[in-house]
């Protein structure tokens, strides 16, 4: 019979885990707390950025992110190449071509919706949504965000760039709601 290693010492809880009582937590840096106090848990993205300081509603951020996670497993460059992800998004199953051809074509569809809208919410959309701006950017989010922060003036350039991008969303989500 083998041996395990030895079990730690310390106080545990009914559970039988170790407890954690009276330990400081660690928070992070200084930016991640202040990021944190600012955004929650929707600071890893544009869109929830956008949707905690009013920029956008709940319904425009939770498409967004439907769109967002649809779009790199299939246009992404490449497999995942790690231990883990042998057989993940982006390398072919056997099996599975049907789905994942239904999946690009849901998608491109969606995208030719917006994309019929003109370059401009194209643009303005892909910025919002698709590009991966996990902690800043866009640049014209980042500033109406400070600006909504320091209650100062708006750019009107940075107020129809995100005009444009709710309308790539409003269409995306009109076509969500003729769906179901």
């Amino acid at each position: 019979m083998a041996r395990g290693r030895n079990r730690k010492k310390g106080k545990r809880t009914p559970s039988g885990q170790l407890s954690r009582a009276g330990k400081p937590r660690d928070r992070g840096s200084e930016a991640a707390e202040v990021k944190a106090s600012l955004y929650g848990t929707d600071g890893t993205d544009a869109l929830g950025r956008a949707y905690r300081f009013g920029l956008i509603d709940l319904e425009a951020r939770d498409s967004g992110r439907a769109i967002a996670r649809a779009y790199w497993p299939i246009f992404g460059v490449g497999p995942i190449s790690c231990t883990l992800g042998g057989q993940s998004a982006g390398s072919s199953h056997v099996g599975n071509e049907d789905q994942e051809l239904r999946s690009e074509q849901w998608l491109n569809e969606r995208l030719a919706s917006v994309r019929a809208l003109g370059s401009d919410v194209r643009k303005a959309f892909d910025d919002l949504v698709i590009d991966i701006n996990p902690d800043c950017g866009p640049v014209w989010l980042d500033r109406l965000i400070h600006a909504k922060r320091t209650e100062g003036d708006c750019d009107n350039r940075d107020l129809v760039k995100l005009a444009q991008a709710v309308t790539g969303l409003e269409i995306l989500i009109d076509r969500l709601d003729r769906a179901a």
